[in-house]
């Protein structure tokens, strides 16, 4: 199966994309991130910054597009901003040593939003410049469980499967009503 890539490869990884040493330090260094990220507390806002000019450098380097990534970055917003909210409302403790409006819960909200985009953003990155084989070869040769590999082998083989099918389905409806511009609520599962 031909992946659909909207993002432009470089060159250098072009060469070397069936490498596995390459794809191997690129996932590798993705979990990192990931790791250096996510294993921060929720109050610890100031690290995410820099974290963040990291994830700019590199998409900037690995030529990802970064209007594409800001949007598969905000992807996952309407879900974070929901939990981010609970935070606020649930916990109305003062910053000690801020100013009296900000909360704990405001600051544990922005980290949440922030640990989120950017480990979409992070992942996206991978995505856009490894292609699928490579990803396997990677983690094959970093020793991941196989049992790990093989749900993620099925899971790239049949996301365009269920594209396809959404696609043909929607499509589908639109044909049974021509005045619809989009799937009514009342016709969903």
């Amino acid at each position: 199966m031909t992946p659909h890539r909207s993002v432009p490869w470089p060159s250098w990884l072009r060469r070397g994309a069936n490498n596995a040493k390459i794809s191997s330090s690129i996932l590798l260094g993705t979990i990192l991130f990931l790791i250096s990220v996510l294993s921060r507390g929720p109050y610890q806002l100031d690290i995410l910054f820099f974290a963040l000019a990291g994830l700019l450098l590199i998409a900037t380097m690995a030529r990802v597009p970064l209007d594409y990534l800001i949007t598969k970055m905000l992807v996952a917003l309407p879900f974070v901003v929901l939990l981010g909210l609970s935070n606020i409302i649930l916990i109305r403790e003062p910053v000690p040593g801020g100013p009296d409006w900000l909360t704990l819960g405001m600051v544990s909200c922005a980290t949440l939003l922030g640990k989120s985009c950017l480990s979409l953003g992070v992942v996206t990155v991978l995505m856009a410049v490894t292609p699928e084989e490579g990803l396997l070869a990677a983690g094959r040769s970093l020793h991941l469980p196989g049992l790990l590999l093989l749900q993620l082998q099925l899971i790239l083989r049949y996301i365009g499967v269920l594209v396809e099918e959404a696609e043909k389905m929607y499509h589908a409806y639109l044909l049974k009503n021509p005045r619809a511009t989009m799937i009514a609520f009342k016709d969903m599962g």
